[in-house]
């Protein structure tokens, strides 16, 4: 799918409101998902640059996990503050 630049930011902004509120679902109808977010996550960032017929990809993955329970609930752990910054 792609975005527009503010489109983009809208929903990424949307996530972090999600993630603030502790609780998000994926997805529609019967095909949604709703999980419990935990207080802290193992985060992390990759950027990867690879040539393509058109020039060069560059892809930026963020990456959030977390333990959950057999019942999906998120298992909170202590874990260290943050070791990236976006400015």
């Amino acid at each position: 799918m792609e975005f527009g630049r503010g489109d983009l930011a809208e929903l990424l902004e949307s996530l972090a409101g999600r993630i603030r509120a502790g609780e998000m679902t994926l997805g529609t109808g019967d095909s949604s998902l709703t999980m419990a977010l935990p207080g802290t996550f193992r985060t992390t960032l990759e950027i990867a640059d690879s040539q393509k017929r058109r020039g060069i990809k560059r892809e930026l993955e963020l990456e959030l996990e977390w333990y959950v329970d057999e019942n999906g609930d998120p298992l909170d752990t202590d874990a260290p503050d943050s070791g990236f910054a976006v400015s």
